[in-house]
C-alpha cells in the first residue's frame, strides 16, 4: 500500500530537509503569509508531494517544544544516516536522518552501494 502524496498522513513520512539546509536564500516574505514557502516550507521538488523544510522552521520547532532534534528516516543515506546542522542552543543536530528501508527492496532503485553485515 502507497501513502498517499499529500495530507496529514503523507507530510510526516514525504517531507525533507531543504537542499542547500542551514543556508538558505529564500525570498522574504512579500507574498500570502499563507503560501507555505513563505513559512519555511517550499515544496518538496525531490519527491513532488510534501514540502522541504528549513533550518531556522526545524530550529523554531525545537525551541518551542523543548526537543533536542528530529529524528527521521525514509530516504537512503550514503552511511546509514546523516546529522544536519547543529541548533545553537543545544548544539547538537537539528535533523538526523536514519536509514530505515529494507535494503534489498531499496538498492536497485536507489543505484547507492550500501554495505550489508551478514550474520
Amino acid at each position: 500500500m502507497e501513502p498517499p502524496s499529500s495530507g496529514l498522513l503523507s507530510d510526516p513520512l514525504q517531507a525533507h530537509p531543504f537542499p542547500a539546509y542551514g543556508n538558505e536564500e529564500l525570498p522574504p516574505v512579500v507574498y500570502d503569509p499563507t503560501d507555505p514557502r513563505a513559512q519555511g516550507f517550499p515544496p518538496n521538488a525531490a519527491r513532488g508531494c510534501s514540502y522541504d523544510y528549513t533550518y531556522a522552521t526545524v530550529c523554531a520547532l525545537l525551541q518551542r517544544n523543548g526537543l533536542p532534534s528530529v529524528v527521521r528516516g525514509h530516504e537512503v543515506q550514503d552511511l546509514g544516516y546523516a546529522m544536519y546542522c547543529k541548533t545553537t542552543a543545544k548544539k547538537f543536530p537539528s535533523v538526523i536522518t536514519v536509514f530505515s528501508a529494507q535494503l534489498p527492496r531499496c538498492l536497485p532503485q536507489q543505484g547507492r552501494g550500501h554495505q550489508i553485515q551478514e550474520q
